[in-house]
């Protein structure tokens, strides 16, 4: 071989082994880069998991507000329906005295009141109290007029309420309330 031959081998085998080492790096630079890929998936998909999970936490959050957001709007309604019940006026107002035995509570609603039961309380002394107006029980009571009763006191235990179911007129709620006798 000549000079020229050798020269141009050597040139190859360089460009050759150039070649190599340029492969090799480029080999080595893909390897690097498919685990730094890799990498980068497995903390993608923590960063996903870790995103789920704080959306899950977030939407029971939202669900927990939410439901205390309808507990408290019920429990203004309540206490608007309080307020506007506490402004109307009392039903029954009294006891009034309307002679030396007879007392009366007065229908304070404004609407006529239908009384379906009136007991004494206590029971025992229920004799000691008798219903005027209305007459029979049931009974109306117009608006403006009087629950009355005679109240006959004697030594000893006397009849302390009058336990009243009524109905005021276009309501159909029957209430019941106790009505001190005096």
């Amino acid at each position: 071989m000549n000079g020229g031959e050798i020269v141009i081998a050597a040139v190859g085998a360089a460009g050759g082994i150039g070649g190599a080492v340029f492969a090799w790096v480029q080999a080595r630079a893909a390897v690097d880069s498919l685990a730094d890929a890799r990498e980068a998936q497995e903390k993608a998909a923590v960063a996903q998991q870790r995103a789920e999970t704080a959306r899950d936490e977030a939407l029971a959050l939202s669900r927990k507000a939410n439901a205390a957001f309808e507990r408290q709007a019920e429990a203004q309604e309540e206490a608007n329906r309080l307020r506007v019940e506490e402004q109307k006026p009392k039903t029954w107002a009294g006891p009034n005295w309307d002679g030396e035995k007879t007392r009366s509570w007065r229908n304070n609603s404004g609407e006529e009141v239908t009384v379906h039961r009136a007991t004494v309380v206590p029971n025992e002394e229920s004799g000691m109290v008798r219903i005027r107006a209305p007459h029979s029980i049931p009974g109306s009571v117009p608006a403006n007029g009087s629950l009355r009763y005679l109240l006959i006191k004697a030594s000893g235990r006397q009849a302390e309420l009058l336990e009243v179911e009524y109905e005021i007129a276009g309501n159909g709620q029957r209430l019941i309330v106790n009505l001190p006798l005096s």
